[in-house]
């Protein structure tokens, strides 16, 4: 899912204005899409989800549906593989109350200030759900000796992944700061109950394997000077599978496990299973910090990576390359650059890669548009979606999906 940096006050207050999608031998499928029920701030929020070959909208959950003890707003949503599930977490917050009236206000997410005359008189915590078609909603709480202090290193380790198989749900609790350990568990929406999977100290990265019988995790050595990738699987001991000499940003598994790709401070890289014959990809980074994405195709044989700089102070500029590795010669090929000013009034895009059609050549882009810094409740804050097909390197893709003004978030999916 991409979602506004402001998660608790951009909310989607329109249904989909809809471009006319291209015309695709193949489905576009689906995005799944939040609007607020009514006009104030942190009204409760809809579900909703437009078929990008039909152009038909239905509302999938609505806030009244929601339990009682739902007292937030929705603040991320991913479908599952299949399209059968949808997993969303409501936001944290705050209660203060004025010592002086009485009266109480909510701040939702992870930004808030009061001043001398209000006082702390509850808190909200981060709460995760998934929701069943035609069947209700139901709340997923960890297994007892898996809980404690609900802290990640940032918003993403926080939330939820689904299995390939789109049955087990992938949970986390960072059980405390370093060095203490993250315990790590699986939900079975089958059977509606949480188990433990393990604990890992210094566990920075978790991810499903390629096939869904097992996890990919990322342990930092001491002071972060280099990492450990391991596979654990579903049942059984974890086993080493290599060792990286630098602190790894981001891994993902090639479809047939053969290969995976590593980001680090130096770049991106294609490593064999059991960490032989790395190869750095071709693929610029730009000067100091930046942020990637990466997906390999449904055939193993293309790599899409998002590439994303961010310069000035603050963050004002953004640099942003979709490229394209051939995995069998290594060779990296840029599809598209975009550069986004995110100052004054006028608009500017922020993007994230949603993943690939089935056919390998499309890769389907996200973007969240805001019109700079103005007020957390920016009317005019949006979302769209663009399919870009690899092969052509032209510069332009095909918008297929706009959301509108003032759209909390989108997550694209296709059952495969």
């Amino acid at each position: 899912m991409i979602s506004a940096c402001r998660l608790t006050a951009v909310l989607c207050l329109a249904l989909i204005l809809g471009a006319s999608p291209p015309a695709h031998s193949k489905s576009l499928g689906s995005v799944i899409f939040l609007r607020a029920s009514g006009d104030a701030l942190l009204s409760p929020t809809d579900v909703l989800e437009k078929n990008l070959d039909t152009g038909k909208t239905i509302v999938l959950i609505s806030h009244e549906s929601l339990p009682a003890d739902f007292k937030t707003i929705i603040d991320s949503i991913t479908p599952s593989p299949d399209g059968k599930y949808l997993y969303f977490s409501g936001s944290s917050g705050m209660v203060f109350r004025n010592k002086t009236t009485g009266e109480t206000r909510t701040v939702l997410g992870g930004t808030f200030s009061f001043g001398g005359e209000e006082e702390l008189i509850a808190s909200i915590d981060k709460s995760d759900w998934y929701w069943e078609r035609g069947k209700s909603v139901t709340r997923i709480d960890p297994p007892s000796d898996c809980t404690g202090d609900r802290w990640y290193s940032d918003e993403l380790k926080g939330r939820m992944q689904w299995s390939p198989k789109s049955n087990l749900l992938l949970g986390r609790r960072d059980l405390g700061r370093r060095p203490y350990p993250a315990c790590l568990y699986l939900y079975d929406t089958a059977t509606r109950s949480a188990r433990k999977l393990c604990s890992i100290q210094n566990l920075d990265i978790a991810i499903w394997s390629a096939d869904g019988n097992g996890v990919i995790t990322v342990e930092s050595t001491p002071k972060r000077k280099g990492s450990h990738l391991s596979y654990l699987p579903l049942k059984g001991k974890s086993r080493r599978l290599f060792d990286w000499p630098r602190y790894v940003w981001g891994v993902a598994e090639s479809p047939d496990g053969s290969d995976f790709v590593i980001s680090d401070e130096k770049g991106f890289y294609l490593v064999r299973r059991g960490g032989r014959q790395a190869s750095k990809l071709r693929v610029p980074t730009g000067e100091g910090s930046f942020d990637a994405s990466f997906q390999f195709n449904k055939g193993g044989d293309r790599l899409a990576i998002l590439v994303s700089s961010w310069s000035g102070e603050p963050r004002l500029s953004l640099d942003q390359q979709l490229w394209v590795v051939d995995t069998k010669s290594r060779r990296a090929d840029r599809v598209v650059r975009w550069v986004e000013f995110f100052q004054g009034s006028d608009p500017a895009t922020e993007r994230r890669m949603q993943g690939w059609l089935p056919e390998g050549k499309t890769v389907v882009i996200a973007g969240a548009i805001s019109y700079g810094e103005k007020p957390v409740d920016n009317a005019n804050d949006s979302f769209k979606l663009w399919l870009y097909d690899t092969q052509l390197r032209s510069g332009k893709g095909d918008e297929v999906f706009d959301s509108g003004k003032r759209c909390l978030g989108v997550a694209w999916w296709l059952a495969r």
